[in-house]
């Protein structure tokens, strides 16, 4: 029998608890706990100003090429439709509060955890402590309380992808 077996501490293999594990705790970056309390006007706000730093860090290091896939991922569907990136983003945001819900990560998740994976999933990868230094001095404006933001399950597909690792208490 494995040790890990023996542990009974893992449940599949992939990289976003993972990436939770390791993380250090970030000053600049806000927890998705903190980001569920904001208006819809402050959280719209937070995700455009890691959304455009994201673009203006790679193109002041001469990734311009990244940057318009950055653009072309969030640009909103003549339909009026949100992006397919915004939608893989929010749902980001939902699996990482379900995974913390259930106490399988051993960091507290931030939103700068789900931007960064939507980009590196798209080949456009940002250094996570690059990330969560881009909307350090965000500060709410609007008084006003987020409306539900409850978290859901994760598909059965994502809790089966290879593309999450899962660790048990």
């Amino acid at each position: 029998m494995s040790v890990l077996k023996k542990m009974g501490t893992y449940l599949a293999a992939p990289a976003l608890a993972a990436s939770l594990f390791f993380a250090p705790d970030y000053a600049g970056a806000m927890e998705i706990k903190q980001f569920d309390q904001l208006s819809d006007k402050d959280s719209g706000k937070y995700v455009e100003i890691l959304f455009g730093e994201s673009a203006r860090y790679l193109i002041r290091n001469d990734r311009v090429d990244e940057s318009y896939k950055l653009l072309a991922l969030f640009k909103r569907k003549p339909s009026g439709e949100i992006s397919d990136g915004m939608r893989e983003f929010l749902e980001l945001l939902k699996e990482l509060r379900e995974l913390e819900r259930q106490g399988l990560t051993k960091k507290t998740p931030h939103v700068e955890h789900a931007m960064a994976i939507t980009l590196k999933r798209h080949g456009i990868a940002i250094a996570l402590n690059d990330m969560m230094q881009f909307a350090k001095d965000f500060q709410p404006q609007d008084k006003g309380f987020a409306e539900d933001k409850a978290p859901s399950k994760p598909s059965a597909a994502v809790q089966g992808s290879d593309e999450f690792k899962l660790a048990k208490n």
